[in-house]
């Protein structure tokens, strides 16, 4: 009898084990396949700013500075600063190129100035000046040649006007800028809608807070 129970016993305690095992594994199938899309209910044309979240190479400093945005300009380059950064794409990228006084530079998979998101947008020059804070598509010689990478001005650099698309300009904390070294990251870039950030009077806001004011 006591051999019966034991047995019994056994084969209840496996039988619990995996109905248990199964379960978790059910959970599981159904959380992998369970994947969101950032874009699938994304309105572009709210008006949204950007906040560039900076971490220093040694990981013990992190910083924010706030990215506004000229769709009226460069709509094209707008949508795919958005699309890549809802993505993730630009999430603990290195910033691989800082030049005092001139620009700094992130945005390659790479981390060299070689990478790209696979794909290329045409150029939408317009005549927003390039001052500190300014932040525009970096390409190469080909003028429709942009991608991901980016570059934020750190001071005036009128020789880029008209040579380069102009998308954005940072209006909050730009003095982080000085503080940014050669190898520290873009640790993430948050999208935000601008009347939530600044409340109902977002578009007199951002006019304030924008040295180029117009726009």
């Amino acid at each position: 009898m006591k051999r019966t129970l034991l047995i019994f016993s056994i084969i209840l305690i496996l039988f619990s084990f995996y109905g248990c095992k199964k379960s978790e594994t059910q959970k599981e199938e159904k959380m992998e396949t369970k994947t969101v899309d950032p874009l699938k209910n994304f309105d572009f044309n709210k008006d949204y700013l950007a906040l560039f979240v900076w971490q220093s190479k040694d990981g013990k400093e992190e910083d924010t500075m706030v990215i506004r945005f000229y769709p009226d300009k460069a709509p094209n380059h707008v949508k795919n600063f958005l699309t890549l950064s809802l993505k993730k794409f630009y999430n603990g990228l290195i910033i691989f190129r800082v030049e005092p006084k001139f620009v700094i530079q992130t945005g390659s998979p790479d981390n060299t100035n070689m990478g790209g998101p696979g794909y290329t947008i045409d150029a939408e020059f317009n005549d927003i000046n390039h001052i500190k804070g300014t932040v525009a598509m970096a390409r190469a010689q080909d003028p429709n040649s942009a991608g991901s990478q980016f570059y934020i001005c750190l001071d005036s650099t009128p020789h880029l006007d008209g040579k380069y698309t102009v998308f954005g300009q940072v209006i909050e904390n730009i003095d982080l800028l000085d503080k940014i070294s050669k190898g520290d990251y873009m640790k993430e870039i948050k999208i935000v809608k601008a009347k939530d950030f600044y409340g109902e009077n977002y578009r007199k806001i951002i006019k304030d807070k924008d040295p180029h004011g117009e726009y």
